[in-house]
C-alpha cells in the first residue's frame, strides 16, 4: 500500500491527538465504550486494516445499521483512512426502505450493531459483520499505512435524505466537506472557551448529519468531550444532565418539547449548560423562551443534509438579542435569496435560499448534479434578510399556499396557533378551492379545543386571507423518523375529512 498525506480531516484528528498529549482522559464516551483521542485514532487505523482485509477498497461503501455508539465514530475515521464511504442507515426505517437504499448504493460490506443482526440476511448479498466483533479483530491487528485513495478529496459520507416525497436521495460528502462543516461548527459554538473543557451531550441519531456533524465530530476534533446517547429517551437524558453535566447539547423541537414535558424539568440542574443548539424545522418561539428564561441561550441553525448541515446560525449574542431568527451567514458560506426567475431578492423580501459553500455535498449518489452552473445549491426553503444581515426562516417552498394570488406561509400560521393556550404542535396545509385556488387548513395535535379562542388569536395576529378555512384535530400528527411532521400524510388526512 502507498502511504499518502492524510486529508485535512485526518490531519485535524492527528492535531487533536497531539494537543491531548499524554492525557488519556476519554473524550468519546458511548454506552459501548470510551476512547481517548489517541485510542480513537489508533483503533480507527487498526479497523481500517481489518476492513481492507475484508475487501473494502477506496470508493467502496460501508453500510452501517445500528444506534449511536462510540464504535460508529471509530468506523467513520476508519473509512476516512481507507478512502471509503460510510453509509449510515436510519435504524427507524422499515426493512423495505433499508433494502431500497442498499440496492441503490450497493455497499461492499454491511456492519451491524446489537438489535439489528437478524436483518442482515434479508437486506443485502454483501458480507455482513458485527461492528464490535470487527473491533475485537482490530485490537490484535497490525496497522498498515494509509491506502492509496487517489488524487483529490476522497468521498466519506453517503447520507440519504428523509424521502418525505418520492424516493430518498443520497448526498455524497467528501472528507474536505466534513472538515469544512466542523470548522463552521467551531465558529458557532467556540469549543473550550478560555481553556474551559466543554462537555457535549449527543442525543440525536448519528445516521443523520444533524446528530453526527452539527456538534459531535467538530467537538471531538476541537478537544471537547462527547457523551453519546444510544437513543433518545427523556428520562435518561435528564439523568445525564445530572451526571455528565453537559455544557452544550443539540435538540430538534420534538426532543426539546419532550425535555420540557418532564416532571423534573423545573428542578433539573442545568447550571453548567452554556447553550443549546436547535435546528431541523421552524422552531416555536415558546420552546426558545422556555430555556432563555432560565438564562440558557438557544442557538438556531439552518441547514440541510446536502449542506453539511451548517449554513446559517446564531451565536450566543444573536440568540439572546434576536430570538426566532436563524442567524447570520458565517465566513466561508455564501447565501443568495432568489426569486423564481433566479434574480436576487431585496431586503425583507422572501425568497428561496441558495447556498454555495465548502461543506456542500459533492453530488447526489451516484454522480448526479447537486449544484447549479454557478455553484449554488437551491434548497427549496424560503427566508428573508433584514437590514442588519439577520435571516428569518419563512417556510419550505413546496409548502407555500397561493390563495387568490397571495403567498401564504404555513409556518407563519403555525407560529400563531402554537401561541394559543392548549395548542401543542400543529400543521397547516393547502387544499384546493374553486374560488381561491387554494386555502389553508390547520390540523392541531391533541384533543379538540374551543375554536373561538383560536379564531380570536388569528384575528389579532394575521391578515384575514391567511386564516385557515378549517381547523381539524388529530390525536397524533404523522411524523417521520426524525420527528418531523410528514405534510403529505397530513394532506391525505385532510382530504379524507378526518
Amino acid at each position: 500500500m502507498t502511504t499518502l498525506k492524510p486529508s485535512q480531516l485526518l490531519e485535524a484528528l492527528d492535531a487533536a491527538v497531539a494537543e491531548q498529549g499524554s492525557d488519556l482522559t476519554p473524550r468519546l464516551i458511548g454506552d459501548d465504550g470510551a476512547y481517548s483521542l489517541a485510542a480513537l485514532s489508533q483503533t480507527s487505523q487498526s479497523l481500517a486494516t481489518v476492513l481492507a482485509a475484508k475487501g473494502v477498497k477506496p470508493g467502496d461503501r460501508v453500510g452501517h445499521l445500528g444506534k449511536n455508539s462510540a464504535a460508529l465514530i471509530v468506523l467513520l475515521f476508519a473509512c476516512a483512512r481507507l478512502g471509503a464511504l460510510l453509509m449510515p442507515l436510519n435504524w427507524r426505517l422499515s426493512v423495505k426502505e433499508w433494502t431500497w437504499m442498499l440496492d441503490d448504493a450497493a455497499p461492499s460490506v454491511l456492519v451491524t450493531m446489537e438489535g439489528f443482526h437478524q436483518n442482515q440476511d434479508a437486506l443485502t448479498g454483501a458480507p455482513c459483520f458485527d461492528l464490535l466483533a470487527l473491533l475485537d479483530e482490530a485490537a490484535t491487528a497490525s496497522i498498515d499505512p494509509l491506502l492509496d485513495t487517489g488524487a483529490g478529496d476522497p468521498d466519506l459520507l453517503l447520507v440519504y435524505t428523509s424521502g418525505s416525497t418520492g424516493r430518498p436521495k443520497g448526498a455524497v460528502h467528501t472528507q474536505g466537506a466534513v472538515w469544512a462543516n466542523a470548522r463552521l461548527s467551531h465558529a458557532m459554538h467556540n469549543y473550550n472557551p478560555r481553556g474551559v473543557q466543554d462537555r457535549v451531550l449527543t442525543i440525536l441519531p448519528m445516521f443523520h448529519v444533524g446528530g453526527l456533524a452539527i456538534q459531535t465530530l467538530s467537538a471531538l476534533l476541537h478537544g471537547a468531550q462527547v457523551r453519546l446517547m444510544t437513543a433518545f429517551e427523556p428520562n435518561q437524558m435528564a439523568a445525564l444532565h445530572e451526571s455528565f453535566r453537559p455544557t452544550l447539547t443539540l435538540h430538534v423541537p420534538a426532543t426539546l418539547q419532550a425535555m420540557l414535558n418532564l416532571p423534573q424539568w423545573a428542578n433539573l440542574d442545568l447550571s453548567d449548560l452554556r447553550a443549546v443548539s436547535i435546528g431541523s424545522t421552524d422552531v416555536p418561539i415558546e420552546l426558545i423562551s422556555a430555556l432563555q428564561t432560565r438564562s440558557i441561550p438557544v442557538l438556531q441553525i439552518y441547514g440541510a443534509t446536502e449542506s453539511g448541515p451548517i449554513s446559517i446560525f446564531q451565536n450566543i449574542d444573536l440568540a439572546l438579542s434576536r430570538p426566532g431568527s436563524i442567524g447570520t451567514v458565517p465566513e466561508g458560506v455564501e447565501i443568495r435569496l432568489q426569486r423564481p426567475d433566479g434574480s436576487t431578492c431585496d431586503l425583507d423580501e422572501a425568497g428561496e435560499i441558495a447556498i454555495r459553500a465548502d461543506n456542500l455535498a459533492r453530488c447526489y449518489w451516484p454522480n448526479l448534479p447537486l449544484v447549479n452552473a454557478d455553484g449554488y445549491w437551491s434548497s427549496g426553503d424560503v427566508a428573508s434578510r433584514d437590514a442588519e444581515g439577520v435571516y428569518w426562516f419563512r417556510d419550505r417552498l413546496k409548502n407555500v399556499i397561493i390563495s387568490g394570488g397571495e403567498n401564504i406561509y404555513p409556518a407563519e400560521i403555525e407560529r400563531v396557533l402554537r401561541s394559543v393556550p392548549g395548542v401543542g404542535d400543529c400543521c397547516v396545509v393547502g387544499v384546493a378551492s374553486p374560488r381561491w385556488g387554494q386555502t389553508p387548513v390547520a390540523v392541531i395535535e391533541g384533543s379538540p379545543l374551543p375554536l373561538d379562542s383560536i379564531r380570536a388569536r388569528l384575528n389579532e395576529e394575521l391578515a384575514r386571507f391567511k386564516h385557515p378555512s378549517r381547523i381539524d384535530f388529530l390525536p397524533v400528527l404523522p411524523r417521520n423518523a426524525m420527528g418531523k411532521i410528514v405534510r403529505d400524510d397530513v394532506v391525505r388526512v385532510v382530504a379524507e375529512g378526518h
